[in-house]
């Protein structure tokens, strides 16, 4: 059995860091807590062995060290501001061997293949921390142990003998990262809020609206049994804005923008996030005014957002997590669904216009920064530049270290894998055409395409709502910004409550022309697991003609409006 080897700080300066006192906003990493994750490590691996059980053969701590700030503005007031310091850990005790262990199984009970997870004390006492340590330790040992006898049975049970190995062997590296943020300014940010959120109060057919912000100043420690070790940030600044009215059928309609960075020097001025809020608020209001969508089939136009949504879901979604999981209860298999493009090497995926790459190395592209990068993924493994896509041909997977029967090694991919196990998602997914045409001759297209399908108007989509908010039997979430540009004229007029029909993959492979920009879409990705930690990614993308999608009305019921005014708009109310 292997003892925990010792981390090999490679930074110059890291042991002044080290040394300084603990402040996870401007000191960097706590040497007392790295020192506990190590000791104790060691000493699980070497006496943790119980007559008759398998022993652990590999373990591994994550720690999110975290000052977090929540601010919420409603209609210019600020409700309920939470601002704490939090030590949260990830323990992972695999039993058996690398060759079948008890990953990658899901029993009677969906939620035994999560990860254990506790909290750590925020001061640096040695002693508790290690005794903390322990007790999640033993959790996960136990845990480990059961796990591995029900899979052993099921395996022998369904007669299963090809089996592939449960963790892939993997370069060893050890490194500290540290970034500092300076304060925060949180009565600046309070005000910000008000200010953002009293936008709304402009637009009578506003009823509902939140602004939300959510910043993290965050460190990972991580080590595992092999000798991997490091400390990296993983600051996130969020901001979260929503609008709802309602149109005179009692249909609601609603927008939500989600904005994420990765530094605090990458976030806009206020009157930037003001303008979006506004522009936000005039959708809304411009959809409640809106004609319902009718019944439409032929060429589509993706602009923008609504392109970067398509790739996200379509295309992102489709090449994560290649490795599949053994489910007892079948009911619960939709809940670990492995990407529904990663059996397809070799083939067709996308428009043969098409090269994809996805490289969390890239910090930025153009100037502009990219959420994606990451230097090491969650696994202790160096991120690496991925061709996934050549010629619209699939040619390689994404990986984290859970082996595929076509790629056994991690290609520094696995994320997302604190309340879940590692999987392998996107950071910086460059889809890039060969060639291309301007926008407006894009637009041209899809007017002689939509008048040779016969059609008095083709159809271009601006907004398409995000992956977290789609429903379980859609691939692709609702267009939310759906306009008719007249074949003859060019004109557009606002649509509301279109869905999309009978979409699949093949939409990706119906692609027939892209545009000479290239949008940069920073987004929150979500994992493929239903308890999966949303992960910082950006997608660089054109914007796309679709050769034919077809959209419907949504089979949503209207609601009642509301009996009296909203209060703000509202003028008998006030006198």
């Amino acid at each position: 059995m292997k003892r925990l080897a010792v981390a090999v700080l490679l930074l110059t300066g890291v042991s002044a860091v080290l040394a300084q006192p603990h402040d996870t906003r401007t000191s960097g990493p706590s040497e007392t807590l790295l020192r506990a994750m190590q000791d104790e490590m060691a000493r699980t691996l070497e006496h943790l062995r119980l007559e008759d059980l398998p022993e652990p053969y590999f373990l591994a701590y994550t720690v999110l060290e975290t000052h977090r700030l929540e601010l919420q503005g409603n209609f210019g007031a600020l409700e309920r501001p939470v601002e704490a310091d939090s030590r949260r850990i990830q323990v992972e005790v695999r039993t058996g061997s690398r060759e079948f262990d008890d990953r990658h199984f899901v029993g009677s009970q969906g939620q035994t293949y999560r990860p254990v997870t506790g909290v750590l004390p925020v001061e640096d006492d040695y002693d508790v921390l290690r005794a903390e340590l322990w007790a999640l330790t033993d959790k996960s040992y136990k845990s480990a142990v059961e796990r591995l006898t029900h899979k052993t049975v099921y395996r022998e049970s369904n007669n299963i003998l090809d089996v592939l190995p449960d963790l892939s062997e993997d370069p060893v590296l050890s490194s500290v990262e540290t970034l500092a943020t300076g304060p925060f300014e949180r009565e600046k940010w309070e005000q910000a809020i008000r200010d953002i959120s009293g936008v709304f109060r402009s637009f009578p057919a506003i009823q509902s609206s939140s602004v939300d912000l959510l910043w993290r100043a965050q460190h990972v420690y991580f080590v595992d049994s092999e000798g991997r070790s490091y400390v990296k940030p993983g600051h996130w600044f969020e901001l979260r804005m929503k609008g709802a009215a309602q149109a005179a059928d009692g249909m609601i309609q609603s927008d939500y923008r989600q904005l994420v960075w990765s530094a605090l020097d990458h976030v806009p001025p206020v009157d930037a996030l003001k303008a979006e809020a506004e522009q936000l608020a005039r959708d809304v209001t411009a959809l409640a005014d809106a004609p319902k969508v009718e019944t439409y089939l032929g060429p589509v136009l993706l602009e923008g957002q609504a392109a970067g949504e398509f790739f996200n879901q379509l295309l992102a979604s489709g090449l994560a997590n290649p490795r599949e999981v053994w489910v007892e209860q079948k009911w619960s298999a939709q809940h670990y669904k492995t990407g529904a493009l990663t059996k397809r090497l070799g083939l067709r995926v996308i428009a043969p216009i098409f090269d994809v790459v996805d490289d969390p190395t890239r910090a930025d592209f153009r100037g502009r920064p990219l959420t994606g990068h990451y230097k090491i993924d969650e696994q202790g493994i160096p991120a690496q530049r991925v061709q996934l896509v050549e010629r619209g041909i699939l040619r390689d997977l994404l990986m984290s270290r859970s082996p595929t029967r076509d790629r056994k090694v991690s290609n520094g991919h696995g994320r997302g894998g604190f309340y879940a196990p590692a999987t392998a998602v996107i950071g910086n997914l460059f889809v890039t055409p060969t060639t291309t045409m301007s926008f407006e001759k894009m637009k041209r297209r899809l007017r002689e395409e939509a008048k040779a399908f016969g059609l008095s108007h083709g159809i271009l989509i601006r907004r398409i709502a995000e992956e977290r908010r789609r429903s379980r039997d859609e691939l692709l979430a609702r267009p939310v910004l759906v306009y008719e540009v007249d074949v003859e004229t060019g004109e557009e007029r606002l649509l509301r409550d279109a869905v999309f029909s009978a979409i699949t993959l093949r939409a990706l492979r119906d692609i027939v022309a892209a545009s000479n920009e290239q949008h940069v879409y920073n987004l929150a990705k979500p994992g493929p697991f239903a308890s999966s930690a949303t992960s910082r990614a950006s997608i660089v993308h054109p914007s796309v003609l679709l050769s034919e999608m077809e959209l419907v009305e949504t089979e949503r019921k209207p609601s009642k409006p509301p009996y009296l005014k909203h209060p703000f708009f509202d003028t008998a109310a006030k006198n």
